[in-house]
């Protein structure tokens, strides 16, 4: 592979390729290196906010865990044909402020790996409650309001 202007990044066979990677690396905001599911699914989350604004709305999220209408048929369904009781909740979709530009070729695969490598970004991981962690660009690891873990403790 040849490389492109930008050090130590494949540059891209495909057209849109290179147009997300200039995206990425000329926004204005907060890249943050996100990963689903240990891996499942990876994308960089554009923020235009500051990294103070961004530490707070993290911190003060009650959960990242959704409750579709579809999730709620089934719970009741389920609760019909297992004959228990069933207790309506709250349906609601997490909105996830920014943009997402999900990971889908291999140079943007190595981008995003080079720019997690720097340290230089926010890091974090969703998947639920019990687990969603961010890790700051000193090292600093931060759990949100609703993480499981704090939860036992308020």
């Amino acid at each position: 592979m040849t490389e492109s202007r930008f050090r130590g990044i494949p540059k891209c066979r495909r057209g849109r390729c290179m147009q997300t990677i200039e995206k990425i690396l000329s926004f204005k905001g907060l890249v943050v290196l996100r990963i689903f599911e240990f891996g499942y699914e990876s994308d960089f989350w554009l923020l235009p906010m500051s990294a103070a604004e961004f530490e707070n709305w993290w911190v003060s999220c009650e959960t990242f865990e959704d409750n579709p209408a579809e999730a709620e048929e089934t719970l009741k369904l389920f609760a019909e044909v297992f004959n228990e009781p069933w207790q309506p909740r709250k349906v609601w979709q997490f909105e996830w402020p920014g943009e997402s530009v999900e990971v889908e070729s291999e140079e943007e695969r190595v981008l995003w790996d080079t720019l997690r490598d720097t340290q230089n970004h926010y890091f974090c991981h969703v998947f639920s409650d019990a687990d969603s962690f961010l890790i700051t660009p000193s090292g600093k690891k931060l759990l949100h309001k609703g993480h499981a873990t704090l939860k036992k403790h308020l």
